[in-house]
C-alpha cells in the first residue's frame, strides 16, 4: 500500500478534522446517530442463529431489544463462539469468523475468545480514523499526527492474538511508521 506525502496527509486530516468539527456541533446528532446504529446493528443480527434464537426481528425498537437480549455474563455467549471458531457462519454476527482475539482476563479472571470479524475490523478502522479526526477538530490543529503515536504493545504468541494485537494491526497505514512501544520505548515503526 502506497504511503501518503505527509503534506497530503495532513491536508485530508485538515478535511476530516472540519467535518468532525461540524458534525459534533450538530444538536442532536447523539441521539440520531445512536439511533441509526441500533437500527443497522439489530437488522444484521436479526438473521443470525443468536437472534433468531432470542427472537430479535429487523425494525425492533430499543425497548424490546432490551428485553428479548438480557445482560449476561461471558459464559452465555460462550457455546455461539466455540460455534463460530468451528466454522459455523451466521451465529452472533452475518456471515463467517476466522479471527477470534483473546482477552485479558480482567473481568473473570480468565482469557476468554472475542470472534472478531471482517465488518467488526472495518468499523474499527473508520472509529479510528473518525477518533483521530475528532481530537484534531478538539485540539485545533493536526500536529499531532506528526509525532509518535503511543500504542499497548500486543502479544501474539499465541495461537489466537490479543486484543490489543488487533488493535495495531487495524490501525491506519500511516500510523505505522510512528508506533512507540511504551515498554521499550522503540519505535516499532521504524528500522
Amino acid at each position: 500500500m502506497a504511503v501518503l506525502p505527509e503534506s497530503l496527509l495532513l491536508l485530508g486530516t485538515r478535511v476530516a478534522s472540519a467535518r468532525e468539527s461540524s458534525r459534533l456541533a450538530r444538536p442532536g446528532r447523539d441521539k440520531q446517530e445512536q439511533s441509526a446504529a441500533l437500527i443497522s446493528l439489530v437488522s444484521a443480527i436479526a438473521g443470525t442463529g443468536y437472534g433468531r434464537s432470542v427472537g430479535v426481528s429487523g425494525g425492533m425498537r430499543y425497548d424490546e431489544f432490551r428485553r428479548r437480549i438480557p445482560i449476561q455474563p461471558p459464559e452465555g455467549t460462550a457455546p455461539y463462539v466455540e460455534r463460530m471458531r468451528s466454522g459455523e457462519a451466521n451465529v452472533l454476527w452475518p456471515g463467517p469468523c476466522s479471527t477470534f482475539a483473546t482477552t485479558a482476563g480482567t473481568t473473570t479472571g480468565r482469557a476468554r475468545l472475542v470472534p472478531h470479524t471482517e465488518a467488526m475490523a472495518a468499523h474499527f478502522r473508520q472509529a479510528i480514523r473518525t477518533v483521530f479526526a475528532c481530537y484534531a477538530a478538539r485540539a485545533g490543529n493536526v500536529e499531532m499526527l506528526r509525532e509518535s503515536l503511543f500504542v499497548l504493545p500486543g502479544d501474539d504468541s499465541g495461537t489466537e492474538p490479543d486484543l490489543c494485537t488487533l488493535f495495531s494491526a487495524n490501525l491506519p497505514s500511516w500510523t505505522r511508521s510512528r508506533l512507540l512501544d511504551p515498554c521499550t520505548r522503540e519505535d516499532r515503526g521504524k528500522d
